[in-house]
C-alpha cells in the first residue's frame, strides 16, 4: 500500500475545452489578468503544483495538458500545431491577451505561440526551452539518465506516473519533433517581453542552450536558477517563483 500511495492522490478539478479539432484539458485557478501555464515532455500540470498557489494569487491561471499527455489522451500534435490550438484555446475562454510559461518541449511551443501571435502574448517566460539542442535521440537518451542525480526526488512518482501515461510511443514521437525542430527563425519574430531561465545544473536543456535562445530575442533577459535541475519549478520552486513574478509583476 505504501509504493502506491502516491497513485491516489487527491485529483485535481480539471476541464475540458473542445475548439475544432483541438480538445484541451486544463485547470484553472486564481483571478487576474490571464496567464498560460505549458508543461513539457511527458508532463501535466501536477509539474506546476509549487508554482499555482503563488500564480494564482495574482492571475487567473490556465494550466494546460498537451494532447497525448496526461489527462488529454490521443498523440501529440506537431509544435506548430500547438502553437495554434492554443491560439484556439485563447479564443474559446475569451481571452484577448495573456502571459504564458512554457517548460521545455512547453517553452518551445510558446515561443512558436508568440512568435506566430505576437498580439496575444503580453509577457513570456521560457523555462529550461527546447529549440536549439541540436542533438540526436541518442544523445539525449545518455543525459537523460544523468539528469536524475540533480533532481528534487519527490519528484520522481509525479515523473514516473506522467510517463506512463503519456506512454513509450508518444514520449518518442514528442522527442523526436521537438528534436528535429530549430527555433532559431522563430526567435527573431517574437515582440514580447521575455525572461528565459534556466536550471543551473540542467542536463537535458543546459544554461547555455537557454543562453542562445535569450540571445535570439530582442531585449530578453536571462536567468539561472542555481542548484536547479531541468525542473526547476519544483527543484527550486521558491527561486523560480520569485524570479517569475518579479518579471511578470514588473
Amino acid at each position: 500500500m505504501r509504493r502506491r500511495r502516491w497513485l491516489q492522490r487527491e485529483p485535481m478539478p480539471l476541464q475540458r475545452c473542445t475548439t475544432g479539432a483541438f480538445e484541451w484539458v486544463f485547470l484553472k485557478r486564481g483571478s487576474g489578468p490571464p496567464l498560460l501555464l505549458i508543461h513539457g515532455l511527458s508532463g501535466s500540470v501536477r509539474w506546476w503544483e509549487r508554482t499555482i498557489p503563488p500564480l494564482a494569487q495574482l492571475f487567473t491561471v490556465y494550466a494546460v495538458e498537451l494532447r497525448g499527455f496526461a489527462g488529454n489522451r490521443g498523440r501529440p500534435l506537431p509544435l506548430t500545431e500547438n502553437a495554434q490550438g492554443l491560439a484556439a484555446f485563447m479564443a474559446a475562454q475569451d481571452i484577448a491577451q495573456a502571459h504564458a510559461i512554457g517548460h521545455s518541449m512547453g517553452g518551445q511551443i510558446c515561443i512558436h505561440l508568440a512568435a506566430a501571435y505576437p498580439e496575444r502574448i503580453d509577457r513570456l517566460v521560457l523555462a529550461a526551452p527546447s529549440g536549439l539542442l541540436h542533438r540526436g535521440l541518442v544523445t539525449m537518451g545518455f543525459r537523460l539518465a544523468r539528469a536524475g542525480r540533480y533532481g528534487a526526488i519527490d519528484f520522481v512518482p509525479t515523473l514516473a506516473h506522467d510517463a506512463l501515461r503519456a506512454g513509450p510511443v508518444n514520449l518518442l514521437l514528442a522527442a523526436r519533433a521537438l528534436l528535429k525542430d530549430d527555433v532559431t527563425s522563430r526567435l527573431v519574430a517574437i515582440r514580447a517581453p521575455t525572461l528565459v531561465i534556466a536550471g543551473e545544473h540542467d542536463m537535458l536543456v543546459p544554461p547555455a542552450a537557454c543562453a542562445a535562445v535569450a540571445e535570439g530575442i530582442s531585449g530578453a533577459t536571462f536567468h539561472v536558477v542555481p542548484e536547479a535541475g531541468h525542473n526547476l519549478m519544483w527543484d527550486r520552486a521558491e527561486a523560480f517563483n520569485t524570479a517569475v513574478l518579479e518579471f511578470l509583476t514588473r
